[in-house]
């Protein structure tokens, strides 16, 4: 459902590390119709301006940012048209930072496949408080998501949700290598991460957590 492809005459291989500091790449997602999680897996300006970032926008779709103890909805009304999706009063275009999620809920009835070009962010520093934070990898990698390139500051009893179309599914863990259901406390497999997903990371510690992603290509 992503890939993710490095290009700009980057010198790669095997056994020999990377020596361009700006990596072009890009990343396509296809969104099913309704809501879907996601991140932005590059960085496609110094504002990371939806409407760079999302090139299969249709109007009518809209953006759903947590702020904590809801959601801010950005409803997209054509080429720099925004709405505030409560009272339909005009905003600013949305940014869409790296490493911070969002829904996104597709209102066309078909999918969409999103395309996006941008540099590759190796580096990234995210603080996650204590609670509900929808978040992403900086980076468009997929995996394990307790690989080193995710670097999650994963603690005991911290949970992981996934949108899954109609509800959550809730990924609790229990230290490395262990995890569990979060409803029915059966253990599982470790979750994984696609390129440009978006999820929520309950920190169910009292204190902040920090997550410090740096990817090394070689």
């Amino acid at each position: 459902m992503a890939l993710a492809a490095l290009s700009a005459g980057v010198l790669y291989s095997n056994a020999q590390p990377v020596y361009s500091a700006n990596i072009v790449g890009y990343a396509n997602n296809v969104i099913p119709n309704g809501y879907t999680m996601l991140v932005s897996p590059l960085q496609a300006s110094s504002t990371n301006n939806a409407e760079q970032v999302l090139t299969c926008l249709q109007v009518g779709d809209q953006l759903l940012f947590w702020n904590g103890s809801g959601y801010s909805i950005k409803l997209y009304g054509g080429p720099g048209q925004w709405f505030d999706g409560v009272t339909f009063n005009p905003i600013n275009a949305p940014s869409l930072p790296m490493g911070t999620a969002f829904f996104y809920q597709n209102n066309q009835g078909v999918a969409e496949t999103n395309t996006s070009v941008g540099t590759v962010v190796l580096t990234n520093s995210i603080a996650i408080a204590s609670g509900y934070s929808l978040i992403g990898s900086t980076t468009p990698v997929g995996g394990g998501i307790e690989s080193t390139n995710f670097n999650l500051p994963l603690q005991v009893g911290d949970q992981v949700l996934f949108w899954t179309g109609g509800g959550y599914s809730v990924n609790l863990y229990g230290g490395p290598g262990q995890w569990y259901n979060g409803v029915t406390f059966n253990p599982i497999s470790t979750p994984n991460l696609t390129v440009g997903q978006g999820f929520y990371y309950q920190n169910n510690q009292v204190a902040n957590e920090q997550l410090n992603q740096n990817v090394i290509v070689q």
